[in-house]
């Protein structure tokens, strides 16, 4: 997030709602990729049981060292076995309008790397969202 204009960019981590999680709640979410829709992976405290159970799934887990992420509060994970839907462009830009601090922060360069070499050789995303993910990462 760079200056005054709102832009959504890869990377980009927001403390969202998550009405669609299994306990709706507040959730970091992490932009995937903003065309043709924006699309966002989310940060877990762990694995769930189904993707600690499942060995492909926990390969798409990335951990983020929380020294690396000052938003964090402990080490935690970046679940790439799954794009989701959220706020649309312009729900995000009306909540940044409204309060700044929904933006928190970036993913560290290392991670980066890894959800790069993770996403090139999934077998649970879709052709179309790697190409999505991986044209803007």
């Amino acid at each position: 997030m760079t200056g005054t204009v709102f832009s959504a960019n890869p990377g980009e981590v927001y403390h969202l709602w998550c009405g669609q999680c299994c306990e709706a709640k507040y959730k970091f979410f992490v932009v995937a990729y903003t065309e043709p829709k924006l699309r966002y992976f989310l940060i877990n405290s762990h694995p769930a049981r189904f993707q600690r159970e499942n060995s492909e799934l926990l390969a798409h887990q990335i951990v983020l060292p929380a020294q690396d992420h000052s938003f964090l509060k402990h080490d935690s994970v970046l679940d790439c076995s799954e794009v989701m839907g959220g706020d649309t462009f312009d729900e995000l830009a009306g909540k940044y309008a409204a309060n700044h601090r929904v933006f928190i922060g970036r993913i560290a360069p290392a991670p980066t790397q890894e959800l790069k070499t993770i996403v090139a050789g999934s077998k649970v995303l879709s052709p179309k969202e790697k190409d999505a993910i991986l044209s803007v990462w």
